[in-house]
């Protein structure tokens, strides 16, 4: 018989995650910027696939696909390094097996395969449910005027417990200790379905906010349009702080449950 797993306090997972971005700022901004600045280089090189022919453009959107995964790649492995660890030379960032780059690459691009099938079956179910309430009532009652909100809100609750449940894996390719495979993963996370979503939601969308602030507060200001680069890079280390304190939450779980489990196994 399983054992049933330790209860996750919701409530220290979050407040450690954000004392640990706190604590782990500086990694972060000389992160956020050489990614920032990476980005403005890499666009201004590649024309928008509107700017294209159609046998051209093809070939321009496999290079942005090329760029996300590869900023995707960037950003997971060295925040979570950055996030782990106390960083004390910028070459500790960096991994120390070519392996772990490849493996981290296999393993996001299965993630998010694995997120694509799980957004469309939603997709598919709540349209579903639209087509049937719809039919028996005669009326569009569900429409694409009042659906969608519910949809995007499980899409994003789904999202954030798949990455939440999967996240000792990543964290174990990165930080390169022993690997944690994808179903021993679900294993440690077994049994906290209702805190692993409440620490999903509670991480990503207060960290929103400062984002949502800052883009009203520009959006009122006028005179931004020259500037309007040069505070998109100043502001950058924002539009990462959801994913960041993600990330972040994900340590603390894994610290709770994968670590806790495994010193109690070495202690009893």
């Amino acid at each position: 018989m399983i054992e049933k797993n330790r209860s996750l306090p919701v409530f220290d997972i979050l407040h450690l995650s954000f004392i640990n971005i706190f604590a782990k700022i500086k990694p972060i901004f000389l992160i956020s910027y050489g990614i920032a600045l990476s980005i403005y280089i890499v666009v201004m090189l590649l024309p928008g696939p509107g700017d294209l022919v159609s046998e051209a453009s093809l070939l321009i959107r496999i290079s942005y696909l090329a760029l996300l995964l590869s900023l995707l790649l960037i950003i997971s492995t060295l925040f979570y390094r950055a996030l782990s660890f106390d960083i004390l030379s910028f070459r500790e960032l960096f991994p120390k097996k070519a392996g772990t780059i490849i493996k981290m690459l296999l393993y996001l691009i299965g993630l998010m395969f694995l997120l694509f099938i799980a957004t469309l079956a939603i997709s598919l179910f709540f349209l579903l449910i639209a087509a049937i309430v719809n039919n028996v009532t005669e009326a569009s009652i569900l429409n694409e005027t009042n659906l969608p909100p519910v949809v995007y809100f499980s899409m994003m609750v789904v999202i954030l417990f798949i990455i939440m449940r999967l996240q000792p894996t990543f964290i174990s390719i990165a930080t390169e200790r022993n690997f944690i495979e994808m179903k021993s993963s679900y294993y440690y996370t077994r049994d906290n379905f209702k805190e692993l979503i409440l620490i999903g939601l509670f991480s990503f969308v207060p960290a929103m906010l400062p984002i949502v602030i800052v883009y009203y507060a520009l959006a009122g200001s006028s005179g931004l349009a020259v500037t309007n680069t040069f505070v998109t890079f100043l502001i950058f280390p924002l539009f990462l702080l959801p994913y960041l304190s993600v990330l972040s939450a994900g340590i603390e779980v894994d610290k709770f449950l994968v670590k806790g489990q495994a010193s109690n196994k070495a202690g009893a």
